[in-house]
């Protein structure tokens, strides 16, 4: 039995080298992963517990936030945060995907030359196969993961003065195939409703009526 593991994070703190005990949300997840692959690689254990579910009052600690241990898997105020769908991804059957840096939504970055374009880590955490990364609607790089996959090295452009807001997104063949479909080719139309197909191996549509106009 592993018992009481978990970090602090601070939803106002991120880094692209995050270090041990610096509160940021990179660094909690990557904390996490760890236990994880960790926890995964040792079938014979009895169980884990992840300390904490939430972030709860604590007198006198001097954390990130005063009086605060920021070490759950969601806020105070009960709202989830990047790593807690780590989670999701590896115990919940469900099939789902998140952009797992979602915390970190005010990025900046510095080009001196004014040539290049900065670039920052997207994670994702996902168990529906295949992951497309989307940056500002077109498709950046195509993945297979586990759980979990990074993106290193993107260009996110946009969200400056008299620049369009940045678009960020992830796809996959099990969950996101229609919606990317129809960006895509803007003449299709549905043509009534979609039949899913719910197994455990092959997930999708069964039937997918569309017409072309």
């Amino acid at each position: 039995m592993v018992s009481e593991y978990g970090s602090g994070s601070e939803l106002r703190l991120n880094s692209t080298s995050p270090e041990r005990f610096d509160h940021s949300g990179a660094y909690h997840r990557l904390y996490h992963e760890s236990y994880i692959r960790q926890a995964r690689a040792r079938p014979w254990l009895a169980g884990t517990a992840v300390w904490n579910e939430f972030d709860f009052s604590q007198p006198h600690i001097g954390e990130s936030t005063p009086n605060m241990n920021k070490k759950g898997l969601l806020t105070f105020d009960r709202k989830p945060k990047d790593v807690y769908y780590l989670y999701k991804a590896n115990w919940n059957p469900a099939p789902m995907v998140y952009v797992a840096s979602r915390d970190w939504a005010h990025r900046a970055g510095v080009d001196s030359t004014g040539t290049r374009t900065v670039t920052q880590p997207v994670d994702v955490y996902s168990n529906a196969g295949p992951v497309e990364l989307v940056v500002n609607g077109k498709i950046d790089v195509s993945v297979f993961p586990g759980s979990y996959v990074s993106f290193h090295d993107v260009g996110l452009k946009g969200g400056g003065a008299g620049e369009p807001a940045l678009s960020v997104d992830v796809l996959t063949a099990n969950l996101r195939l229609l919606p990317l479909l129809l960006r895509r080719f803007p003449d299709l139309t549905l043509a009534g409703e979609p039949l899913r197909r719910n197994r455990l191996v092959l997930r999708g549509y069964e039937s997918l009526p569309i017409s072309w106009t």
